[in-house]
């Protein structure tokens, strides 16, 4: 992606901001017209993926070719690895042909005002956009048993989205809900961020400081489960952050990964504009991607107290998993 940004110097912002703040939206359709994934909101969402799933490594090498932490001052040419964006691309497993011919990706860009941190507000445009895909040649056998397969009982892809809601809040207190339906409800979070009149307002993908988020009473509830088991609450919000910052790193599984074990959402950036509110949905602590179910009567929803009233965007983020049986005419979705 080559981005213009005219002559104002500018920047994607701190806490997670890169280049894939310019995308609002991205919609993935199968050729005969299935809509595949669709993520809103997907820089918010982009963000906290680079803040909670990626190491301070990833962020000095692939994160700097996104922008993350780049200056644009009038031409700037950056590459976005499409596992950031969507988790069908994220798979470490092929994608079989039958799928990925004439797969159609779309993507809404967000105003400069919500993508970049500047001094004055100006437009941008986006030009040279690649596509670059790997490519694998498979032997004559290989490909004959994957055909007999997706031509009987089709080809299983399993991976996890996103589904987004977002909310205002000027009270003190929140019970959002996500009334999306799906067999395996992974994990969630909730982050929340300040209302920008002006890029030089704040960092774009910043959220909130804690002394506007601070939380003195949070649980999250599916059905009849509770998450944690009782309320996290305390006397003042401060003496919570601890807690609930524990909590976010278990909904990312960063507490107990020691591949991962510097990343890049410290508990002081957690505290200066990284701040989300994190859950893990997992039933077993096992087997992966076991998730719990969710129905239309049986909604996730966070019960929240906060310290101010403040008015702020608050997006929440439902993590589940998709599975795309794909045939040779055409694909099915399931989630």
């Amino acid at each position: 992606v080559t981005v213009t940004g005219g002559d104002t110097i500018a920047d994607f912002g701190d806490y997670g901001g890169s280049c894939a703040n310019i995308i609002n939206r991205i919609t993935i359709l199968t050729r005969s017209g299935s809509v595949l994934e669709r993520v809103d909101n997907s820089n918010v969402l982009s963000s906290v993926k680079i803040m909670y799933e990626k190491d301070i490594n990833w962020l000095n090498s692939t994160g700097l070719i996104m922008g993350a932490g780049a200056t644009v001052t009038q031409v700037g040419k950056f590459v976005i690895p499409m596992s950031i964006l969507s988790g069908l691309f994220a798979s470490e497993y092929l994608l079989p042909s039958a799928l990925m011919s004439g797969l159609r990706i779309e993507l809404v860009l967000d105003t400069f005002v919500n993508a970049f941190h500047a001094a004055t507000a100006t437009n941008y445009s986006v030009t040279a956009i690649k596509l670059e895909t790997e490519v694998y040649q498979l032997t004559d056998s290989v490909m004959r048993t994957l055909n007999e397969r997706a031509a009987t009982d089709g080809l299983e892809c399993v991976f996890p989205t996103y589904f987004n809601t977002q909310s205002t809040r000027n009270t003190n207190a929140i019970n959002l809900e996500s009334r999306r339906s799906c067999s395996r409800a992974l994990s969630a979070f909730y982050k929340e961020m300040l209302v920008r009149t002006t890029p030089a307002t704040n960092h774009p993908m910043a959220t909130a400081p804690y002394g506007n988020t601070a939380c003195s009473a949070l649980q999250w509830r599916c059905g009849s489960l509770y998450f944690p088991n009782s309320v996290i609450s305390a006397s003042t919000a401060v003496l919570n952050s601890a807690e609930l910052y524990y909590q976010t790193l278990k909904g990312f599984k960063d507490y107990n990964n020691k591949y991962n074990s510097n990343i890049n959402s410290s508990y002081t950036t957690w505290l200066a504009g990284g701040v989300i509110q994190g859950v893990n949905l997992e039933r077993s602590t096992i087997v992966d991607l076991s998730g719990i179910p969710l129905s239309n009567s049986r909604v996730l929803s966070l019960n929240a107290t906060f310290s101010n009233n403040n008015t702020v965007t608050g997006n929440l983020f439902l993590q589940y998993l998709t599975l795309a049986r794909v045939f040779l005419s055409n694909v099915t979705v399931e989630v």
